[in-house]
């Protein structure tokens, strides 16, 4: 390659960082005249003009074997005049004090003049930036090292982004990366200010919310596949109809923020006004209700596969239950084993405690693994902490893609067939 890749985008690049092509090859690779890696140079081409930077005249030597030159002479009638061009290696290493040779694009048109003071041909300098204002030569995270050089660079080559250089300079507009907006709870998607930088294979997701007033909102982020492909299928039970909640996932940088808020309305006879309900049966009070870190969590009412479990959450103001930390997860399983094992109130005989060891949450299995798969919490796309999970008999459960306790009074979630038999635990939406 003899030229740039985009003049322009080069120029910026230069102007960023001075030094950018003593920093490794990527820069060469896309700026190989700019760094100097061309097989010959340009030079300034006249023949005989009064000053040098007169000469406007371009000419792009034959080979990598020749230099620029700059020559004074002076004409029949003694006037100075200068010639400039292409000469090969040795004229410039025999040239006389009257010659100035240097092997740079368009270097040769330099105001300082050769003078009769000098004894031997010089070359001029090449310029080298100062080291100590060096930019970073690959861009950070998700964000592109110079944006209008990036896209200058794509609008000169169209496959330019098929190069690792162009993806680590200029990730974003090479869609090497993506940025989602990230909240866990907006009233409009058009609110969330907050941004989230997704992991391979991660795609934006947005998905409507429904709180225990039956307000409406939004949550927004990062998902992976086995999330975006159930965020279609989901609904929610509203004022006792079930009905589909809006949402789903896009591939683009930052395009998860034209959900539409859905409001309820109630029309009369002279007005239309949105309203919001408290329903009286989405509290956290009740035998089978307990209050943790300011999350209130509680039981199917029977057992059934996970999708039954996730539903009954759903019909009562709820999901699957999340967790941050183990010691949340104990103290709720703790509570509930000393609930069943424990009470003298004869309402309870009938309940096998051992029953509720394993109950279907919202983890589901991201990555599989013999050793040490990964987990995700379902409604958020995000990584289950390793403390809480129990790794034991691994390879047994290889195929099993979500997620239970391990026992009552435990701290950790082990995997388990989806379409197995257990009770969901569930955990109150925040109002």
């Amino acid at each position: 390659m003899d030229s740039n890749i985009s003049t322009s985008a080069c120029q910026k690049f230069a102007a960023q960082n001075p030094a950018m092509c003593d920093y490794g090859s990527c820069y060469a690779t896309l700026c190989p005249r700019t760094c100097q890696k061309c097989a010959s140079v340009t030079c300034y081409s006249c023949r005989a003009v009064a000053r040098p930077e007169n000469c406007n005249t371009t000419i792009e030597c034959p080979s990598k074997d020749f230099k620029c030159i700059l020559a004074k002479s002076y004409t029949d009638d003694f006037r100075e005049v200068f010639g400039l061009g292409c000469a090969l290696g040795n004229v410039c290493d025999s040239a006389d004090s009257n010659t100035i040779c240097c092997s740079t694009d368009l270097c040769n048109n330099n105001k300082t003049q050769p003078t009769t003071t000098t004894t031997a041909a010089r070359k001029l300098p090449i310029r080298r930036g100062n080291k100590d204002k060096v930019v970073r030569q690959t861009a950070a995270s998700c964000t592109d090292i110079h944006d209008d050089a990036c896209r200058d660079l794509l609008s000169s080559d169209a496959s330019i982004c098929d190069t690792a250089c162009a993806k680590s300079l200029c990730p974003l507009t090479c869609g090497a990366c993506k940025q989602c907006y990230d909240c866990d709870y907006v009233s409009d998607s058009s609110q969330c200010n907050s941004t989230r930088v997704c992991q391979q294979g991660e795609h934006c997701y947005g998905i409507e919310t429904i709180n225990t007033y039956h307000e409406h909102g939004f949550r927004l982020g990062c998902a992976p596949d086995i999330l975006c492909n159930k965020l279609t299928s989901m609904a929610v039970s509203t004022f006792g109809r079930k009905r589909a909640l809006a949402g789903g996932c896009c591939d683009g940088n930052l395009c998860n923020d034209h959900l539409k808020a859905v409001t309820t309305t109630t029309t009369t006879t002279t007005t239309t006004t949105t309203t919001t309900t408290k329903d009286p049966l989405c509290q956290c009070t009740g035998t089978f209700y307990y209050q943790v870190n300011n999350e209130c969590y509680f039981i199917s009412g029977t057992e059934g596969t996970r999708q039954n479990g996730q539903d009954y959450c759903n019909i009562h103001c709820g999901q699957l239950a999340t967790f941050t930390e183990s010691s949340q997860l104990s103290a709720v399983t703790t509570h509930y084993y000393n609930l069943f094992r424990h009470s003298l109130d004869p309402h309870f005989y009938h309940y096998k405690y051992h029953h509720y060891d394993h109950m279907f949450v919202d983890a589901v299995k991201y990555q599989k693994s013999h050793t040490h798969p990964t987990y995700i919490w379902e409604s958020t796309g995000r990584t289950v902490s390793s403390s809480l999970l129990n790794l034991h008999n691994v390879n047994s459960t290889y195929s099993d893609m979500c997620a239970v306790t391990s026992s009552l009074h435990s701290n950790t979630i082990q995997a388990e067939d989806c379409s197995d038999s257990h009770y969901a635990l569930c955990q109150l939406r925040k109002q």
